[in-house]
């Protein structure tokens, strides 16, 4: 008995791995890397998702997204600039680089009116991947 509820826990923990959380995480990604920290109200999470270069043509279709250009891309990269990521307890893991920021890309921005909370996913055209960064602080 104990061994069928530990078997249904560790099925579950599998399935529930690079989980969707919201609507921009759009499905046909491979792999996934996730980074929560922990906290009840404050919290930052960073993750990034790869996906095939087939699926670049989501990206473009949903409307939760919207292409980089040459007049947002400050605005963009100012949010990747100020995340806190020293304060993961993953710290390590966070590699973004806004130099990878480019016209072309798909980004998704949702920010308090304050913006002392905010979720921005970008999806690098050049690398396949959604990168997802969260604050809430």
């Amino acid at each position: 008995m104990r061994r069928n509820i530990l078997c249904i826990i560790l099925c579950m923990i599998l399935l529930s791995a690079c989980s969707s959380k919201s609507n921009e995480i759009i499905e046909g990604y491979s792999n996934c890397e996730e980074y929560y920290s922990d906290g009840f109200q404050d919290y930052i999470d960073y993750c990034k998702y790869f996906y095939k270069e087939s699926e670049d043509k989501k990206f473009e279709e949903n409307s939760y997204y919207s292409i980089v250009t040459k007049e947002n891309i400050d605005d963009i990269k100012s949010y990747f600039d100020k995340f806190p990521y020293e304060s993961m307890e993953d710290s390590n893991k966070y590699d973004f680089e806004t130099d990878n920021i480019n016209e072309g890309d798909y980004y998704s921005l949702r920010a308090g009116s304050n913006n002392d909370n905010y979720s921005v996913f970008l999806y690098d055209v050049n690398s396949h991947i959604l990168y997802y960064t969260h604050y809430n602080i």
